[in-house]
């Protein structure tokens, strides 16, 4: 078929709308058309419904935003991740999303041509498509909103609101947050926090779940389900949560991930505890050097850190002020030998070895920390004392 008689079906598939457009248009080229809004996130499609629920569009470069043209990207579905190309929609000189085809060549001039005049058309039915779907998506960052915060007090509430999106919260579910490591508020911007969210909904897309995620200020929270019967372990979550971190150090070169974890819920109406838990671990997991911190396993360190500060300081300097006060005026360094001895759970033999000291060097220091303590350290209770208040040290910086 001659580029005029495809232009002239193109334009009568037009004034029926987006849809029975880019449907003519994949007919005619023979590959499947996706179109997405300017964040890449899907919009309409001639894949099955099933597959466009779970498509993500990534440019293979960046795309430059002075000279928009064709450029090839990545388009991943639960099944597989093929190539493609891609063009940027304008409406009255600005971009409202793209048009991609699929495994489509544009090699030939025709082909190039094709692309952009299907993409001129899409123009102006992609603009009132993306009006309505802002207002759906308020709708649904709103659910999500009301959900993480406790807004909405009724299970039976949550999961038929849920359904809207064909989003099952009748099974358990953990809420994580991803968030950067070492950014300021300049470096975090809406392009930014936009793109992470992409990487974190391809994520559990790959794990074969269901993207449910939200961009809060400087942070994304995500639902990850847990149907106990096809539980996703920790060690599936900290892969999940690397993956993640490999791809923005590769998106954003110099900054890091940073992600907490909080507990499953078996009732929808807790996820909000979740929420915080996640939140909380994120923070403890960010002063402890934990890479990928649970809040289930962070056991003394997330009672301490709610803590009273003034109240945790003095129960530190109670505990462990006769050596803070004796290295201080003795240039000494007991305080290092004691939290050798904490780190090996008290074992004499084993901080020897950790601490490169001799077992009498070792045995003499103990006796020091005693006479300064006032106390053994073979006692259950002081061991406790002494484990508690290095872990204020560490999580209050003192």
């Amino acid at each position: 078929m001659e580029i005029p008689e495809i232009a002239m079906e193109l334009l009568e598939s037009a004034e029926d709308g987006l849809e029975p457009l880019i449907s003519k248009f994949s007919s005619l080229i023979g590959c499947s058309v996706l179109v997405a809004d300017p964040y890449f996130q899907l919009l309409a499609g001639t894949l099955e419904k099933e597959q466009l629920n779970e498509v993500i569009i990534m440019p293979e470069k960046e795309i430059d935003s002075g000279n928009p043209g064709i450029f090839s990207c990545r388009i991943s579905t639960r099944a597989a991740e093929c190539s493609g190309q891609a063009i940027p929609i304008f409406h009255k000189k600005n971009t409202v999303g793209y048009l991609a085809a699929i495994g489509y060549s544009y090699s030939k001039e025709d082909n190039q041509n094709l692309l952009r005049f299907a993409a001129s058309l899409c123009g102006q039915h992609l603009t009132r498509k993306l009006e309505i779907r802002k207002e759906k998506q308020k709708f649904k960052e709103a659910f999500l909103f009301d959900l993480l915060y406790g807004n909405i007090k009724q299970k039976s509430d949550i999961t038929d609101y849920a359904r809207i999106w064909d989003w099952d919260l009748t099974i358990p579910h953990r809420i994580a947050v991803f968030s950067f490591l070492n950014a300021d508020v300049h470096f975090i911007r809406k392009t930014v926090m936009d793109r992470y969210l992409q990487i974190v909904e391809k994520a559990v897309l790959q794990l074969g779940w269901k993207p449910i995620a939200l961009v809060r200020q400087s942070q994304v929270a995500v639902l990850l389900p847990d149907n106990r019967e096809e539980s996703p372990r920790n060690g599936v979550v900290e892969a999940f949560a690397k993956k993640i971190f490999t791809q923005i150090a590769a998106d954003f070169p110099g900054y890091e991930g940073a992600c907490g974890f909080g507990t499953i819920r078996d009732n929808p109406a807790d996820l909000f505890r979740s929420y915080q838990e996640a939140k909380v671990a994120m923070e403890l997991g960010i002063l402890l050097g934990v890479e990928v911190p649970f809040f289930s396993h962070l056991g003394l360190a997330r009672l301490l850190y709610n803590h009273d500060t003034q109240d945790a300081k003095e129960f530190y300097l109670h505990v462990l002020g006769g050596v803070i006060h004796y290295d201080l005026k003795e240039n000494g360094s007991l305080m290092d030998t004691l939290e050798g001895l904490a780190a090996n759970q008290f074992d004499v033999t084993k901080t020897a070895q950790s601490l490169f000291l001799h077992r009498n060097t070792l045995r003499y220091r103990i006796k020091k920390i005693e006479e300064l303590l006032n106390a053994k350290l073979d006692d259950m209770n002081t061991r406790l004392d002494i484990s508690a208040a290095l872990k204020i040290k560490q999580l209050r910086k003192l």
